[in-house]
């Protein structure tokens, strides 16, 4: 069974935010959003999250075939769209 790290949370602010989406740059991660008219085409699923840009927006990108990041193919998603973060983090014996 996979174990899974969540993140959940509501911070108007944004920088306890920033500093937890700066911790899981390098990692896979599953995106949920606020609200489906908040989705708008941004990737969620299996996106690898390559930086946090100054503004806040957590840059992520989708995963190649061979399971490496495209990252010629990033996109900055808003913060305060994110409603809850997902990651894989071993198996549960």
């Amino acid at each position: 069974m996979l174990t899974h790290f969540q993140i959940d949370g509501d911070d108007p602010v944004g920088a306890l935010s920033q500093r937890m989406f700066q911790a899981l740059i390098g990692y896979v991660v599953d995106i949920e959003f606020r609200a489906p008219a908040d989705y708008t085409g941004y990737p969620c699923e299996h996106v690898y999250v390559v930086r946090v840009d100054d503004d806040g927006d957590v840059v992520v990108c989708e995963m190649n075939d061979d399971g490496t990041p495209a990252e010629h193919s990033t996109v900055a998603i808003p913060q305060n769209i994110i409603y809850r973060t997902f990651i894989s983090v071993g198996n549960r014996s």
